[in-house]
């Protein structure tokens, strides 16, 4: 699981079937005193009761019209307490929702997990830069060698890309300058003409400047070395290549002769007349083919010498490090963006975990909010309750003392007083704000914390990278 798919966890999604919060609108009926008078036709009852002496003196209990008063009551007081039910447990879903007492411990975990993550990722960039910075010594503790063993106390020169590429460009001319120059002047002897001296002159072209272009680099640099044993091997080389360049182009302007005169047998025939007599050529233009030759050879000779440092093998060498030392650079380059990237991102992970618990903490103190104030208009609604039932009472005792003859029962003066259930008993509490703020405050800190840690990781795996540089890379004229 990579870093970004772990830390989405800090912030869960929550269901999606769950509402956004909206403060109660419940609202309780008002019981009208004087219609519910009128319906329950209390003074009409009470008269003719009072008349008929009635209730008795004892029992002490209400009689059948303060029960129907009272039962009246009664039963607008269930429907609103079943109501308040309802809203209350629709509060308490509304709070489980939230997750808050799972999601405290869930940034922890997660979080720690993140840090953990970025931690392991860090340490593998170091490990791989490690590596590539361990290479970079070893080259420049070869190259530091090589230097001082060949007495060498400048940098390798060689030509740049666009110089490099125009020595090239020169020496493919040069081939095909030959090429064409040949062709025309082997064309007097080849039963093809012009197009089999071509051919024949390509080849040739071929061979003359590959030589020349071997022998440069591999043979007559070594006049640049220290060692006397590799100078001599130049010098043999320079001499051989000499010798070997103008017999060869004499050899081409034999055959040239020879071909002309019998195209057959043109080339044992050239070498007879070679080893007869090297420079008993006939024609001038066979001294002119043998002198071009030779020019292009030795261009091409000499350009061999300086597409590359002189001294043998120290391009080579510094080539090597100053590849290492790119390779180098870029991979620090690629890693402090890659773990920068990695960086803003488990960072802004666990701000989102922080703003989402903020969120949820908002949400739940306005939930417990209009929890509170449902509860209150509830008590107040008992209250209302509470009064009318003793004024519908009261007017029916009134109404009932007025019509009896005798003194009223004990119990007229005795009010109405519901049952007033505390609610919450029956119901899940939620945790109190103050100590929700508590642990809110202490997740705060924990994010922190863990964002500081982050911050600090990458800020030392980048000065670890600087380290590195300064070992690895510190001899930068060797970088071209």
């Amino acid at each position: 699981m990579s870093i970004a798919t772990g830390l989405k966890r800090l912030v869960p999604t929550r269901d999606s079937t769950d509402d956004p919060f909206e403060r109660s609108l419940l609202s309780f009926a008002q019981l009208d005193v004087d219609k519910l008078r009128a319906d329950l036709r209390i003074d009409e009852i009470a008269n003719e009761r009072g008349q008929a002496d009635l209730p008795a003196q004892t029992p002490d209990i209400f009689d059948e019209m303060e029960r129907r008063i009272v039962d009246t009551v009664a039963n607008a007081y269930d429907l609103a307490r079943e109501q308040v039910l309802d809203n209350l447990n629709t509060y308490a879903e509304r709070l489980h929702s939230l997750g808050l007492q799972n999601h405290f411990s869930d940034i922890e975990s997660h979080g720690r997990d993140g840090v953990t993550e970025f931690r392991a990722e860090l340490n593998k960039g170091k490990d791989r830069l490690h590596a590539d910075a361990r290479h970079v010594r070893e080259l420049e503790s070869e190259y530091d060698i090589f230097r001082k063993d060949n007495n060498l106390r400048r940098v390798a020169d060689w030509p740049g890309p666009a110089m490099k590429t125009f020595m090239w460009g020169v020496i493919v001319l040069m081939l095909l300058a030959e090429a064409a120059g040949n062709g025309y002047f082997l064309a007097k002897g080849n039963e093809l003409g012009l197009i089999g001296g071509i051919g024949e002159a390509f080849m040739l072209a071929v061979l003359n400047i590959a030589v020349a272009l071997m022998m440069g680099h591999y043979g007559i640099r070594n006049l640049y070395h220290v060692q006397h044993v590799r100078r001599l091997m130049g010098l043999v080389s320079l001499g051989a290549y000499l010798c070997s360049a103008l017999c060869f182009n004499l050899l081409v302007a034999h055959y040239r002769e020879a071909s002309g005169l019998m195209w057959e047998s043109g080339g044992s025939n050239a070498i007879t007349s070679f080893f007869q007599s090297p420079l008993g050529l006939a024609e001038f233009q066979s001294w002119v083919l043998a002198a071009m030759g030779l020019f292009f050879s030795l261009v091409a000779v000499t350009e061999a010498l300086y597409l590359d440092d002189r001294y043998p093998g120290f391009g080579r060498v510094q080539r090597r490090l100053a590849e290492a030392q790119t390779d180098f650079a870029d991979e620090k380059a690629g890693l402090i963006d890659e773990h920068g990237e990695l960086k803003d991102e488990t960072v802004a992970a666990m701000t989102a975990a922080r703003d989402d618990l903020n969120q949820r903490s908002a949400e739940y103190a306005a939930i417990l909010e209009s929890r509170s104030r449902l509860l209150v208009r509830y008590k107040h609604h008992v209250d209302h309750l509470e009064r009318a039932a003793n004024q519908l009472l009261r007017a029916y005792r009134e109404e009932n003392a007025k019509a009896r003859e005798g003194c009223p029962p004990k119990h007229f003066g005795v009010n109405y007083e519901p049952s007033r259930q505390d609610l919450t008993e029956t119901l899940r509490q939620p945790v109190a704000l103050d100590e929700l703020q508590s642990r809110i405050d202490r997740t705060h800190e924990s994010l922190r914390t863990m964002i500081e840690e982050v911050l600090e990781e990458y800020e030392s795996t980048v000065e670890t990278y600087t380290s590195l540089d300064l070992l690895a890379g510190s001899n930068s004229a060797t970088t071209r």
